[in-house]
């Protein structure tokens, strides 16, 4: 599971320096448009939050471990904070990056898996 956990967080590293290169390179294009074509249909956001939550499930299931954490009371607090903060800045910086690298018709097109054009 470690193996796993580090390849994922070196991915990610990995295109969030490929954002910040091409975006140190002067390409500002991409961000320049802001938020030209947000969508502003609540039922639209109503379901993308709901997306949200049910992609962050697992965080519930911390009891499981618990009795195995040496110091629960101090350690648990520590380590969700910590994750939270940890995953909560990777995913935001890697998003950043696409932004930064990929045009907007392609991000808000439905059909197009944006990870797979980065880089």
């Amino acid at each position: 599971i470690v193996v796993w956990t580090t390849l994922k967080v070196l991915a990610l590293v990995l295109i969030i320096i490929a954002g910040v290169v091409y975006l140190f390179k002067g390409h500002t294009e991409n961000i320049s448009v802001g938020f030209s074509s947000t969508n502003t249909n609540i039922s639209d956001w109503g379901a993308a939050w709901n997306s949200i939550i049910w992609s962050f499930s697992g965080w519930e299931d911390i009891y499981l471990v618990s009795s195995e954490v040496k110091n629960p009371k101090k350690n648990i607090p520590r380590i969700v904070g910590i994750s939270v903060t940890l995953v909560t800045t990777l995913y935001m910086l890697a998003v950043a990056s696409y932004h930064i690298v990929l045009p907007l018709e392609i991000m808000s097109n439905p059909d197009v898996a944006v990870a797979a054009l980065f880089g």
